[in-house]
């Protein structure tokens, strides 16, 4: 694939990627609206899918090489200390 159109559509294979892997969708917008700033972060229902857009760009940069990408992708739940168990999908 040509680097530019990945360049074009990459936030939109991220999140068809994570979402086929069940992580939760961000909700940090909505969960300052509801809880504040400082509240918001340490809430128990609060998703971030931050780290994850770093690994997408980061293998973009050649930082990261696919196999790694791929593994982060596959493994987010242990890579974000997270069981199973504890994300309805």
């Amino acid at each position: 694939m040509d680097w530019s159109v990945y360049d074009k559509y990459i936030e939109d294979l991220e999140e068809i990627i994570l979402d086929a892997v069940g992580m939760p969708k961000d909700n940090t917008v909505e969960m300052i609206k509801l809880h504040g700033e400082d509240a918001a972060h340490e809430h128990k229902d609060m998703f971030c899918r931050d780290t994850p857009s770093e690994w997408f760009y980061a293998h973009g940069n050649g930082e990261l090489s696919k196999e790694q990408l791929i593994y982060n992708v596959k493994n987010w739940r242990e890579l974000f200390g997270m069981k199973s168990e504890w994300i309805d999908l």
